[in-house]
């Protein structure tokens, strides 16, 4: 295999991951704006997910495009996998191929994106396989890296943030929203992205909006990601976080 299409497998597989991601949150209605039915092609990503759009070739546009517009209508997993061998029968066979092909009949039968993760793996063979998962790794370091230039890194200790932030007369957490975009990035960098994701569960609009907006659209949509992956949390955790918010905005005297 050339390293093209080494790459080419790989994009693949972080698409498939990703929409399985998607899916697991959000139910596989939420990968219906992808498939244009029209045209039988997947539509390209606005810039702001997790993932570059890989580079797809109309075979392919094609087979992932009705397999996942059968899945997300309804249609019988049986009848899902007949098409499914249809396709391969008609199309190229590409390792990429049969990949996206298995990997959408995971996503309809409900498979956990890291068991997906690893049939990945055991499709791909040892050698590629570890440098696909290489590859992943690198991807997260590299997202991290990001993710850190706005928020504290996990584990990292913060300046002493200690007061009430409740006496009367005091900053409330929707307060922040009235802040300038600085003093909110400045609060960001001491609060990591985990416990900002917390804060805003419970949060207005006006003020998630707020926090949205002066990040960047990848960086806005790693914390969005973030909050919808936790679900339900308890309301004691929501307080912790929105009151070190507080503390934070207090000591650093931000408006």
């Amino acid at each position: 295999m050339t390293d093209a299409e080494k790459k080419h497998l790989y994009d693949v597989a972080d698409l498939f991951l990703y929409f399985a991601e998607k899916a697991k949150r959000e139910g596989l209605l939420a990968l219906d704006d992808r498939i244009d039915a029209d045209t039988m092609r997947l539509h390209e990503f606005d810039g702001d997910e997790r993932i570059e759009f890989p580079e797809l070739f109309d075979d392919e546009h094609f087979a992932f495009s009705l397999l996942l517009g059968g899945i997300v209508n309804g249609t019988d997993s049986k009848i899902i996998a007949g098409i499914a061998e249809n396709l391969l029968e008609s199309t190229g066979n590409t390792t990429a191929l049969r990949l996206g092909i298995e990997a959408i009949r995971d996503i309809q039968s409900g498979v956990p994106p890291a068991a997906m993760e690893l049939k990945i793996y055991a499709m791909m063979g040892r050698e590629i396989a570890l440098e696909y998962k290489q590859h992943r790794k690198d991807f997260e370091d590299a997202r991290e890296e990001e993710i850190a230039e706005y928020f504290k890194r996990a584990g990292t200790e913060n300046p002493s943030d200690s007061g009430s932030g409740n006496e009367e007369g005091s900053l409330i957490f929707e307060d922040i929203a009235d802040f300038d975009d600085e003093s909110v990035l400045k609060i960001l960098r001491e609060t990591e992205i985990h416990e900002a994701a917390t804060a805003l569960k419970t949060g207005s609009e006006k003020i998630l909006c707020k926090i949205r907006g002066c990040l960047p659209p990848k960086i806005a949509r790693a914390l969005t990601d973030e909050m919808e992956f936790m679900g339900p949390v308890r309301v004691s955790d929501v307080e912790a976080a929105q009151a070190h918010f507080v503390r934070i905005a207090e000591r650093l005297g931000g408006r």
